[in-house]
């Protein structure tokens, strides 16, 4: 009786390392991806919203390269 009692225990708590290792390999995924693609990431769990540009919503240009205020001088 005790040695079956030590068999159920030791395929216990090989049950609880083999799950352990697995949960490890997931984390390690889900960090993975994280690193790789934050914004998609997140955006799985709603966290982050995609956003369409419009094209002229932007009142700020974003080239400043073309100012000519001090041209000619």
């Amino acid at each position: 009786m005790a040695s079956l009692l030590k068999l159920m225990l030791i395929l216990m708590e090989w049950a609880v390392q083999v799950k352990r290792r697995d949960d490890e390999a997931q984390k390690q995924e889900r960090l993975r991806k994280a690193r790789t693609d934050p914004a998609g990431y997140l955006r799985q769990f709603g966290r982050v919203r995609h956003v369409e540009s419009s094209g002229s919503a932007d009142p700020v240009p974003r080239d400043r390269t073309g100012t000519d205020k001090h041209d000619g001088q």
